[in-house]
């Protein structure tokens, strides 16, 4: 495997190709959350003027559920925090759950239309960062400091 990796990738450019990687990896995080945003960004626009958002459906994606009452919940994200109209069943406070609804004629709740509770969530996140965690510890087994800077080992 070594001598598969040494030819396809020389000792001199492995570094650089690391360095490379970690850039896209970067670049394509930051496109996500981009992503993120923009798909929020109805639902940004109507905390900053909630007057202008009545009857205008969104998507809220993996907000925590703060706590639920009869006839509803509340869920935060980065420090918002909203009303959705709905059945609280299977829900409890600090769940993770996906909202598509419409805001009320005032622009002041979310009307539930469709819900997606994540139940693996932290789960999920537990094993992205173990994944990332031993990369890192991979790429460090693999290069060393040495006199000249940068060296590979293998």
């Amino acid at each position: 495997m070594r001598a598969f990796g040494r030819v396809i990738v020389g000792d001199r450019v492995r570094p650089w190709l690391a360095v490379g990687l970690l850039l896209v990896l970067g670049f394509l995080g930051k496109q996500t959350a981009d992503y993120a945003v923009e798909t929020e960004g109805s639902a940004r626009r109507c905390f900053a003027d909630s007057s202008i958002c009545g009857g205008e459906e969104v998507v809220l994606s993996v907000w925590r559920v703060l706590d639920t009452q009869p006839d509803g919940f509340r869920v935060t994200r980065l420090g918002h925090v909203l009303e959705v109209k709905g059945p609280s069943q299977g829900l409890s406070e600090g769940s993770r759950v996906s909202v598509r609804g419409r805001f009320n004629p005032e622009g002041s709740r979310l009307v539930e239309l469709e819900r997606v509770n994540h139940p693996l969530w932290g789960l999920k996140r537990n094993f992205s960062l173990l994944g990332a965690i031993g990369v890192f510890c991979w790429l460090l087994s693999s290069i060393r400091l040495g006199v000249g800077g940068l060296v590979c080992r293998g």
